[in-house]
């Protein structure tokens, strides 16, 4: 298990939590495209997609990125793995959108009933946004003491040295800012795209001109687009909330790639001056 951070657990708990961050977001992945491939075979004259189980689960597919596993490598993997899982479901509802000619679509969207709209913005921003985001700020926290864990039970806590103790309690600060400045981003990049959807359900019922409604539609994708963004602004919090700790990460990596790449090129120069003298 040396790929893994599951050492050290002082009891099941600790081990239970840590190998759960690997192993539910599989499952909720594979609940997904047993929704998917099951709406697709039984009810293929039906465009109602119910999902009951993956809409339970999905929120858990967060899990990933708090997942405790130390080579870059195997993380890689993992990832693509997951990625495989989810497109697998996709391909279910392509072909069934092949087939019948439309999306299987709900009965009650934001477009039937104003009752349905608020239904459908409030479950939309409770799991893709409030509830991730309380996950992902739970299993950092349970990570982070974890951490503090595993330096008492190595006693690297009980060092004397002044200066060490005073960088652990940094490091640990950093940590929970790049948590805290995460989970912000994702609620705060949701809060255009939400006030938008809410503003269109209230004015449900109002006789709209048709650039009225093309002008709802264009303030609804640039909301969206700022939603979307939340994926790739996590380098930039992370650089910005993390301090020396963040950098120091990256010049490493960039530093092993570097060192690795001189050292082969050390070797080939001295592997083609050992061949001149022979």
């Amino acid at each position: 298990m040396g790929c893994f951070d599951l050492n050290n657990a002082e009891d099941g708990r600790d081990r239970f939590f840590l190998y759960a961050m690997i192993i539910v977001p599989f499952i909720s992945s594979g609940c997904y495209v047993f929704d998917a491939w099951h709406h697709y075979v039984y009810h293929p004259d039906s465009r109602n997609y119910e999902g009951l189980m993956s809409t339970i689960v999905i929120v858990f597919i967060y899990l990933q990125y708090c997942a405790p596993i130390q080579s870059r490598r195997l993380l890689a993997i993992y990832h693509i793995l997951l990625w495989i899982i989810t497109e697998i479901a996709n391909l279910g509802y392509l072909i069934f959108y092949i087939q019948k000619g439309t999306p299987p679509a709900s009965l009650c969207t934001s477009i039937t009933t104003r009752i349905c709209g608020f239904y459908n913005e409030l479950s939309r921003v409770m799991t893709a946004a409030i509830i991730p985001g309380c996950i992902i700020f739970v299993f950092g926290v349970g990570t982070i003491r974890h951490l503090k864990k595993v330096r008492v039970a190595v006693g690297i806590a009980t060092i004397q040295n002044s200066h060490s103790y005073h960088r652990l309690r940094k490091t640990d600060r950093q940590l929970i800012q790049m948590l805290i400045g995460q989970v912000a981003m994702i609620f705060i990049s949701w809060i255009p795209h939400a006030v938008q959807r809410i503003n269109v359900v209230i004015t449900f019922d109002d006789i709209k001109s048709p650039l009225r409604s093309r002008q709802d539609t264009l303030w609804d994708q640039i909301a969206w687009i700022i939603t979307t963004f939340d994926c790739s602004f996590s380098f930039y919090v992370y650089l910005f909330t993390g301090g020396i700790l963040f950098r120091q990460t990256v010049r490493s990596i960039f530093g092993c790639r570097t060192s690795t790449s001189r050292t082969r090129m050390l070797d080939a120069t001295n592997h083609v001056q050992r061949s001149r003298r022979t």
